[in-house]
């Protein structure tokens, strides 16, 4: 089994190139005039021809291979920032569309793998396994390859299940098997604060919304390890069976196979978790005797530049990403935590562009987002609003995660698809401020002010809130989570009163979802797409087009490009960014409740 090297083809290119414009000056030194530009041309365009049909070329026995270490990212990153830190991560839809292109290209043979330790989370990890398994279906054998599923530690489920989707699957034989189970900790800052002097002032609507118990308790209070525990046990029992049907093992036996982990390589083998105990080289050397006559490896990215995107012509279907948290005005890019923002502006602008777009027939709206400010999410439902309204379909496909701002986004769209392990709903609100006047004054630090209006002083960390205050804090909260849950209770056909229970801020797995009607079907975004088609009455058995909207940039245009905003502040936006106060602290109160408040400077309203 052959590579095909990623310098063969532009070298081929180049050569066509030379011999073309060679023939051309031969044709042009025994012409005159006119008919020597006219060889001239020719040449050039025998050259560009020869480079083009190069650089489309795929071998006739072709073995894609995935490095899953790679990473797989939701969209390719407009900030220049955020695309060099995600280096050359696979994009989930790339993976998808050449999984799908190659089960039916007659040119492919199989695929070789290699899983690592990068974990992409729960639902993503579902879908790219549900794309394996259905190119399974097409004949072709799959091998992967791990050299180790943890090192003295746990491994990540969804990358064992991801591995578990393959045909084959293989161990290095000094490698473990960390298939330990699933833990959810959360941090607890209510010690340090007391120690800091520092005062949690926050409320919550209600009381599953677990963000303010990171800030104003020190362990998990009853409602949030209720929550959690449903949450943490559903995607480990979805992860588990997966993985038992991908190795064609009974739940049960793969069940107690966890407790006894990790496992050593041989004791995988034996217990049929893996086929073999290889080192790569090994693998790579049965896959020749897999496919032999000369079979080329290529990589599964390249392969879909040469084979060209399936779904390229005919009525268009918009394919809008909202990815981050959510915050007003432009979507940005954390460096320091590694996160992209879903800016309400941005969106609105998408949403836009694709009503505006007579050949837009429906959008198919791609979220992975824990949630975040309550006025841009309910901008950003707006727009979805305003295209259903314009007779263009809106389908959610949620990601990882879709929860709170996440859902609220969602909300109103035609249709919502999750993957059973999707984590969603939290329809809910958290806000607050922490007061900070003690803790300063211990450092000598004091604050003075004049104000005018009655409640100009209502954002300031250096006081409590007044009693009218608090009362108006709370007003707010109402109508905040009454919205909310209105907003939810419309856009899924029910009443208030049928909503309001299944929201008061509890997390859901998208399988739950579905049962409780927040979400109509289980899937990944080749569902939503098919939906979309079918919303907008387009002809199954014609073919379609799908645009990302608005279409990415490359790196070049994202570093010196004007378009709508100054692209050259925006490096520097995220720079400073990154050294923001307390941004660190944040983003750990974030990830560890869904959606975080921490304002050392007023109210922070979070969805």
């Amino acid at each position: 089994m052959k590579q095909v090297r990623a310098v063969a083809l532009p070298v081929v290119g180049i050569l066509g190139v030379v011999l073309g414009i060679v023939l051309a000056a031969a044709v042009a030194g025994a012409l005159t005039n006119g008919w020597a530009v006219i060889g001239l041309l020719s040449g050039l365009a025998a050259a560009l021809l020869i480079y083009r049909i190069a650089r489309s070329w795929v071998p006739r026995r072709t073995v894609l291979e995935i490095d899953f270490d790679r990473g797989i990212v939701e969209q390719t990153p407009s900030s220049p920032l955020a695309r060099a830190q995600a280096g050359n991560a696979y994009t989930l839809l790339d993976l998808l569309d050449a999984l799908e292109q190659a089960a039916a290209d007659k040119r492919v043979v199989g695929i070789v793998a290699r899983v690592g330790s990068k974990a992409p989370g729960v639902a993503r990890a579902q879908e790219v396994a549900d794309a394996i398994r259905e190119f399974n279906r097409s004949g072709k054998p799959t091998i992967a390859h791990v050299e180790t599923f943890g090192e003295l530690s746990s491994g990540s489920l969804p990358a064992i299940l991801i591995g578990a989707s393959f045909g084959k699957l293989y161990l290095q034989p000094g490698g473990e098997f960390g298939m330990t189970g699933m833990v959810q900790r959360k941090t607890y800052l209510r010690r340090l604060l007391d120690k800091l002097d520092i005062i949690p002032e926050l409320d919550h609507r209600h009381e599953f919304k677990a963000a303010k118990y990171l800030l104003t308790e020190d362990h998990m209070v009853a409602p949030d390890r209720e929550a959690t525990s449903r949450y943490v046990g559903a995607q480990f029992e979805q992860l588990l069976v997966g993985i038992a049907e991908g190795r064609g093992l009974p739940a049960g036996t793969v069940r107690a196979l966890v407790d006894r982990a990790p496992l050593l390589a041989g004791e995988a083998r034996d217990a049929g978790l893996v086929d073999d105990v290889l080192y790569r080289d090994q693998v790579l050397e049965a896959a020749r005797e897999t496919w032999a006559n000369g079979a080329r490896t290529l990589d599964i990215g390249t392969y879909l530049k040469r084979a060209k995107r399936p779904h390229r012509r005919g009525p268009t279907i918009a394919l809008i990403y909202g990815t981050g948290m959510v915050v007003q005005g432009t979507s940005q890019f954390d460096p320091l935590m590694r996160q992209p923002a879903m800016g309400s502006d941005d969106m609105a602008t998408a949403f836009r562009a694709a009503i505006e777009d007579k050949k837009v027939k429906a959008i198919v709206f791609r979220i992975d987002s824990p949630g975040g400010s309550a006025v841009a999410s309910d901008t950003i439902w707006r727009e979805t609003r305003r295209a259903i309204e314009a007779g263009k379909p809106v389908i959610a496909t949620m990601g990882n995660v879709a929860g709170s701002g996440g859902y609220f986004v969602a909300a109103g769209c035609t249709r919502i698809v999750a993957q059973p392990g999707t984590l969603t709903g939290s329809i809910g609100v958290v806000a607050g401020k922490l007061v900070t006047a003690a803790a300063w004054a211990k450092a000598g630090i004091t604050f003075d002010d004049v104000a005018r209006g009655e409640n100009a002083r209502f954002m300031s960390s250096d006081r409590s809130f007044t009693a009218s205050e608090t009362e108006r804090f709370q007003a707010l909260l109402d109508a905040i989570y009454e919205d909310f849950v209105q907003k939810v209770a419309e856009g899924r056909g029910k009443s208030f009163d049928t909503t309001e229970p299944i929201a008061r801020g509890r997390v859901w797995v998208g399988a739950d979802a579905r049962e409780n009607g927040l979400v109509d079907e289980l899937g990944g975004i080749r569902r939503a797409i098919n939906l979309a088609r079918e919303a907008a009455g387009l002809d199954p058995d014609k073919p379609y087009k799908i645009t990302v909207v608005p279409r990415p940039r490359s790196l070049v245009a994202a570093l010196i490009g004007r378009e709508s905003r100054d692209d050259d502040k925006v490096v520097i936006r995220e720079l400073l960014a990154a050294t923001a106060p307390l941004a660190e602290a944040a983003g750990h109160l974030r990830a560890a409740g869904g959606s975080g408040v921490l304002s050392m400077d007023g109210v922070t309203t979070e969805l």
